[in-house]
């Protein structure tokens, strides 16, 4: 018996091609795609019109953390006047009278600024949580020329001059709990307390030209507390009017100040 060697391969394939079209029917049709991974949804994924009727921590909101990062975007203090405060910094030398235990004043250290300065603020980080919000805020570098001073340096009489300042690595921590109240209509109102609002300025490199050593903790005590007056009543202000703007593009409303 004679065989086609020919015939017998393209029996083979015949074979070959009739198993792949049953598998392929068996399988409902051929070889499939796998599927596009879907993007991941939000945790909270509720619809800011479901809420009615709450009051809720921003952080709690669906949108929170965006209206924050938007707040703290535009909020960014580009340029600040700093104004000193309306005081003597004094660190006078006194004696005690032998005979009459009173004390006497032998020496005057005083310093007071005249004018202010300006100065720029980097984009603030922020950390948002339902317990509150901290924004960390660092301002890179400060230098202020011929500001207007006067000092009393050994006698009690004042001198007038100027002075320079020269600030590195200056940074705040602020903190507030902001709160989103919604009405039946699903409408919010922000609440900026300022009970929990916190400021803290710390300075890092700080050199000061113009007046002499003597009068070195002096002037960084004004300088100091120049800053924390500034923005502590400024940036808090700031950062609610801009978090109300956002709010009310998000879900209508306006800010309320808590009381102290």
């Amino acid at each position: 018996m004679k065989v086609n060697w020919r015939q017998m391969k393209v029996d083979w394939r015949m074979i070959l091609g009739v198993s792949v079209a049953m598998l392929a029917v068996l399988t409902g049709g051929g070889v499939r795609a796998h599927p596009t991974p879907e993007p991941a949804k939000a945790a909270f994924s509720a619809s800011p019109k479901e809420f009615k009727n709450a009051t809720v921590p921003l952080a709690d909101y669906p949108e929170g953390q965006a209206m924050m990062a938007t707040a703290a975007k535009n909020a960014a203090l580009v340029d600040v006047n700093v104004k000193f405060l309306d005081k003597d910094y004094k660190d006078d030398v006194y004696v005690r009278e032998p005979i009459t235990g009173k004390k006497a004043r032998v020496s005057c250290l005083r310093f007071r600024a005249l004018s202010g300065f300006r100065m720029r603020i980097d984009q603030p980080q922020f950390r948002l949580t339902p317990q509150g919000l901290t924004i960390t805020q660092n301002i890179s570098r400060i230098s202020a020329q011929g500001l207007k001073v006067k000092w009393m340096l050994g006698p009690c009489a004042w001198v007038a001059g100027g002075t320079g300042v020269s600030m590195r690595d200056v940074k705040f921590v602020y903190k507030a709990r902001p709160i989103l109240s919604f009405d039946g209509n699903g409408s919010c109102r922000l609440t900026w307390n300022p009970d929990t609002e916190k400021l803290r300025v710390s300075i890092g490199d700080f050199n000061v030209t113009g007046v002499q050593n003597d009068l070195d903790k002096l002037v960084k005590d004004a300088f100091r507390e120049a800053l924390n007056f500034t923005l502590g009543g400024g940036y808090g202000s700031l950062m609610g009017t801009e978090l109300r703007k956002v709010t009310v593009d998000i879900c209508g409303g306006g800010v309320q100040v808590g009381n102290r």
